[in-house]
């Protein structure tokens, strides 16, 4: 058995432990390893003690995770080198052509900022050149301060949409809407169709930005 873990999302940190002792031959893979991550929070020897978990939504960061499960794969079962990497060569294109997508949508748009109530785009904003802006800090309700920081952005730069990602964060960002006379917007970032929600996030963006 394999368990390939995402890294530092949260029910994988409350739960690892025990699943591990209940599994105990089983091989654990954290596609996080290796990768670009984007700290959360550091221990006096530079060593992550906290990362965005959202790694998916970053398809440069996707390729590089399914290269890592093919290998493993292959490694279990040798017998099927070939049906794995024709699989993974097809998944490349998939994300290949994502990529290019998204690219086509956000052109011209490098360096634009949004608001999002919980940071959860942080990976996508960087691989496409965004700034994302998040009334959500650490986890931890927003300050006076801060909020009005972002108020003062968004006026600057003509923004009216908050993003959210779930029904939890709608009252405070409908709050958070009205001071800048905007809207709230949901987006999903565990949506299985991983493709096409992240085009449709690009195409959100991008009538947005206009």
């Amino acid at each position: 058995r394999t368990w390939f873990r995402m890294g530092y999302v949260g029910f994988e940190l409350s739960f690892a432990e025990k699943i591990i002792q209940a599994n105990p031959s089983m091989k654990v893979v954290d596609l996080s390893e290796g990768l670009d991550l984007i700290a959360h929070g550091r221990d006096n020897t530079g060593r992550l003690t906290g990362a965005d978990p959202h790694i998916w939504l970053s398809p440069a960061l996707v390729k590089k995770m399914a290269s890592v499960m093919r290998d493993q794969l292959i490694e279990i079962s040798p017998a099927k080198k070939l049906e794995y990497e024709e699989n993974f060569q097809k998944f490349v294109r998939e994300i290949d052509e994502t990529d290019a997508e998204i690219r086509r949508l956000l052109n011209g748009y490098e360096g634009r900022q949004f608001i999002t109530f919980h940071p959860s785009l942080s990976y996508f904003a960087r691989d496409y050149g965004l700034v994302q802006l998040s009334i959500q800090q650490g986890g931890k309700e927003p300050t006076p301060a801060h909020i009005a920081r972002l108020v003062d952005a968004a006026e600057s730069e003509n923004i009216r949409t908050i993003y959210i990602q779930s029904d939890f964060d709608r009252e405070n960002a409908r709050m958070f809407a009205n001071e800048i006379r905007g809207e709230v917007v949901q987006v999903w970032p565990l949506n299985p169709a991983w493709s096409e929600n992240l085009v449709n996030l690009a195409q959100m963006l991008s009538d947005n930005f206009q």
